[in-house]
């Protein structure tokens, strides 16, 4: 017995699929921003640079 492939399921699928990895990497990612303390240096600055935040969190090496 041969199934066909539904290709309008298939590309739902990959859409869901894509909306939970995403998803799961922002939660990797706001854990990550969370634990180094990146959340809180934010918190007391205004509008800034990567660099700027790097420096302010206390950076080892930060390129200007």
């Amino acid at each position: 017995m041969t199934t066909e492939l539904d290709a309008a399921k298939a590309e739902a699928f990959g859409g869901r699929m894509m909306g939970v990895l995403n998803g799961a990497m922002l939660a990797i990612m706001g854990s990550i921003g969370h634990e180094t303390g990146l959340f809180d240096t934010m918190a007391t600055l205004p509008p800034s640079t990567s660099a700027e935040v790097a420096r302010r969190a206390g950076a080892l090496a930060v390129d200007s």
